[in-house]
């Protein structure tokens, strides 16, 4: 039992880890495929690396946040806000100084959204059949 409750942590950390990391990869990815310009004439500003990182790091985050303290449903809704208004403060300031369009920022929220549902999907799968197999060879 001991192994069970070890692992879910370093699972989790590890999952952090790989969000953040592979978030960054799939951000270069995004930016090499489109060869966007921003308003200055910066060269790759599609999608925001700035909106993709703070959804997918919050996000995964809240997501922990939530699962592991059994919050009540005012805390959960609360801290999604929080997620939700910095990640919508990061979007604005991007375009309000003029460095990215708007629809840059959008397309960060987009595929920072998916890297992130895609994220938590794979934990869960993982956990499950990590949890199941685990589970199976310490009955025995």
């Amino acid at each position: 039992m001991n192994r069970l409750l070890i692992w879910h942590p370093l699972l989790e950390m590890g999952f952090m880890l790989f969000v953040l990391i592979g978030g960054e990869l799939w951000d270069e990815g995004l930016r090499r495929l489109f060869h966007c310009t921003g308003p200055k004439n910066i060269v790759g500003t599609f999608p925001s690396e700035q909106t993709l990182i703070t959804i997918t790091f919050l996000g995964f985050a809240l997501f922990l946040f939530v699962r592991h303290l059994h919050v009540t449903w005012v805390r959960t809704v609360a801290s999604a806000l929080l997620v939700l208004a910095v990640s919508l403060l990061v979007g604005l300031s991007r375009v309000y100084f003029n460095i990215q369009y708007p629809s840059d920022v959008m397309a960060g929220y987009v595929f920072g959204g998916v890297w992130l549902s895609l994220n938590i999907m794979m934990l869960e799968i993982f956990r499950l059949t990590k949890w199941n197999k685990m589970s199976l060879s310490t009955s025995s």
